[in-house]
Order: structure tokens, then sequence, then C-alpha cells
């Protein structure tokens, strides 16, 4: 199956029941101990190298956040790059829309396999 997950799944990228979502080809200091099937499109930031970019304020093992906000896709149907970001928290409804910042990214996929 073709999958992406995206959401505020109130997890963060090195909490140990993310563990089985994350890939096994995911190991850094920040995110190890995976079993998984995804990557999270965001985990290749080199601020914080398998954590990825914070989405909300405080905590967070790089120090300037925590990721609660993720995108995953099966890594079996990635095809090239996967890239993610994490922007300012959108002001358009006179004042902050939400306490957590935009997340997005891109990936193409290989629905053939």
């Amino acid at each position: 199956m073709t999958v992406i997950l995206a959401g505020d799944l109130n997890n963060q990228p090195d909490y140990a029941r993310l563990d089985k979502w994350y890939s096994s080809s995911l190991n850094t200091p920040y995110n190890s101990a995976n079993y998984g099937s995804y990557r999270e499109l965001d985990d290749t930031d080199t601020r914080c190298a398998g954590y990825g970019e914070v989405t909300v304020d405080n905590g967070g093992p790089c120090g300037l956040g925590r990721k609660i906000d993720l995108i995953f896709v099966r890594e079996n149907r990635l095809a090239g790059s996967y890239p993610g970001d994490s922007l300012s928290i959108s002001t358009v409804c006179d004042g902050y829309c939400s306490d957590h910042r935009i997340v997005i990214g891109a990936a193409t996929v290989d629905v053939n396999l």
C-alpha cells in the first residue's frame, strides 16, 4: 500500500512508541531503535537529524522545542528526496491561529511496486 499519514500525533520522534513507525534505516543520536517502515518528511533536517524541526515551543532534544506534528510516508514507496519544513505559526486569524507551526512536505511516491 502507498500510505501517507500527517497530523498532530502528540508524540515526539524520539519516543519509543514511534519506533514501530520509523524505518530502521533511520538511526541517529536523536532517533534510534526504530523498526518500522516509514520515513518522516523532515527526518533528514541537518539541524536535528532524525528528529527534524520543532513544531511547538519548549523542550525537545535539540533545544528549541518539540516536534509532535509529523508527515509519514512509507519508505519503500519513496522515489527520491522528501523534504519537509516547519514554518511560522499562521497569524491570518487576527492573531495566532494555533499553538503549532505549519508543517509542509513533498515526496514523490512510486505506486507501482
